[in-house]
């Protein structure tokens, strides 16, 4: 859960010094030239994000975690970037464990600072 939550925080994390960065350099990944960081956050989970070099997007990241005896890859693809009040979103996010997909989500709309009724704060 650590692991997705900081991949959903990873821009905000970037601005507020939640991760220590290390350049692991540059690829080329599915036709984009990419920047490799390796991001750590003060717990020690670690997140290898691929950065589109053209326009600072982020299209990748993975992520390896022990889950009782075994290891697991874990790494996600987003895609299909929109603009939503300004801000580019993915709307299309793809989910691996072990290269194998877990699952694909598509998003219709983003819904950004959405009032909230008292009501569903109440037990």
């Amino acid at each position: 859960m650590v692991d997705q939550y900081n991949e959903l925080d990873l821009p905000f994390g970037l601005l507020d010094n939640t991760f220590a960065i290390t350049e692991l350099g540059m690829a080329t990944k599915k036709w984009a030239e990419v920047r490799i960081l390796r991001l750590v956050d003060h717990a020690g989970n670690q997140i290898e994000a691929y950065v589109r070099t053209e326009d600072y997007l982020i299209i990748k990241c993975t992520s390896t975690f022990e889950n009782g005896l075994q290891s697991l890859n874990l790494r996600s693809e987003f895609s299909d970037f929109r603009r939503v009040e300004g801000i580019l979103f993915p709307f299309r996010i793809i989910n691996y464990i072990r290269g194998n997909i877990i699952n694909e989500i598509t998003i219709r709309a983003y819904l950004l600072n959405a009032p909230i009724a008292d009501a569903f704060f109440k037990p």
